[in-house]
């Protein structure tokens, strides 16, 4: 008998925490997919989003709708760029019934292909999640929305404000 395979946003509901715990490991291993060096896994990336996913780009420049088209977007950065560092710097997960809301802040340091350039910067990603079968018929929890907000820079603490 061959057992199946459940990606890691698959749930049959369990606590709050266990929900957000079960999310934010999803959410990990996307970013896994398509910051690790070489090619993306693009089938890590999938497994986060909904069929019908809505990504609003950063200031409402654009927006991507469906599963493919979001994941080729996150593919495509991952391939034009060399990513040098992406660290999360705080996260949270908030449940409500069948609705998730994650949100993380990040740093990134990156270049894109063909410039010496190295891009810093910090910011912010927001994702709603829901609660529903799969295309397996599994209950798992896939993000409906995405967006990304840029946070500014860091600055380092002025010597006042060290703490010694």
């Amino acid at each position: 008998c061959a057992t199946k395979k459940k990606d890691m946003a698959t749930t049959s509901g369990g606590s709050e925490q266990q929900t957000s715990a079960i999310i934010w490991a999803a959410i990990e291993a996307a970013n896994a997919a398509w910051t690790a060096p070489g090619p993306t896994d693009a089938a890590a990336v999938r497994a986060l989003f909904a069929e019908n996913v809505v990504l609003v780009a950063p200031g409402l420049a654009a927006v991507v709708e469906g599963r493919d088209r979001v994941v080729a977007s996150v593919v495509d950065f991952a391939n034009a760029a060399t990513i040098e560092a992406f660290d999360v710097l705080e996260h949270r997960v908030d449940v409500a019934g069948a609705t998730a809301v994650a949100t993380y802040s990040f740093r990134i340091r990156y270049r894109l292909a063909g410039s010496s350039t190295v891009n810093d910067e910090r910011g912010q990603e927001v994702l709603v999640f829901q609660r529903g079968d799969d295309e397996d018929g599994e209950l798992a929890w896939r993000a409906v929305w995405r967006t990304q907000l840029a946070l500014p820079p860091a600055t380092e603490p002025t010597p006042e404000e060290q703490v010694v």
